[in-house]
């Protein structure tokens, strides 16, 4: 049987699909889908001369700067059942941050894992409304995320939030849940710490 597009392979065109976006961070520049935000201080958005290492999000020099990428405020995704899939790496002992967030210079109203500047702490998952709270995971320090990549799953319930590392449950947060529409970002915070993404996707479920 022939079909028509790759959706009806799967879905009758009676089923309107929902938001879905995927981005593998690769070639010569970075998707114009995508906003270079210095937030403060001026970051440096680089892709990686090697296989596979993704886009390089460096902040600048300054103590408190933060370099990050989003979808320019154009928000797609649900704050009560959506998706977020990275692919990453911390690769300066500073801090790192991806996910879903309404605005990124106000870090409210969102879904992100924050990876710090002690390797000793663990990984965290935050979800935020007019304030922003965070849990542990439950065994995944911020030395190994900052060592290799792996995969970060976050997706938002309507009253339940949970983060998995390499397809194991590590979080789940139950309080300070967004209620405003979110866009894709990812942030590099501090002097000189730098990212690395190797993919992303969100979706509406």
């Amino acid at each position: 049987m022939v079909f028509p597009s790759v959706y009806e392979m799967m879905n009758p065109l009676t089923t309107v699909r929902k938001q879905h976006f995927w981005e593998y961070f690769s070639g010569a520049t970075l998707n114009s889908r995508w906003r270079q935000n210095n937030i403060t201080g001026t970051g440096t958005y680089a892709l990686a001369d090697s296989v596979g290492g993704g886009l390089v999000l460096t902040a600048g020099a300054g103590g408190t700067d933060l370099a990050s990428i989003d979808f320019n405020d154009i928000r797609q995704f649900s704050p009560t059942a959506s998706t977020c899939v990275v692919v990453a790496k911390a690769t300066a002992s500073k801090q790192s941050s991806w996910g879903m967030i309404n605005t990124v210079s106000s870090g409210i109203h969102g879904i992100k894992t924050v990876i710090n500047s002690t390797n000793t702490d663990p990984v965290r998952l935050y979800t935020s409304n007019s304030s922003e709270t965070a849990a542990t995971a439950t065994s995944f320090l911020c030395s190994t995320a900052q060592a290799s990549f792996n995969t970060y799953k976050m997706w938002i319930e309507s009253s339940n939030a949970y983060l998995s590392i390499n397809g194991t449950l590590q979080a789940t947060k139950s309080n300070n849940m967004p209620t405003l529409k979110m866009q894709p970002f990812a942030y590099s915070r501090l002097s000189g710490a730098v990212t690395n993404i190797r993919y992303m996707e969100c979706y509406n479920t």
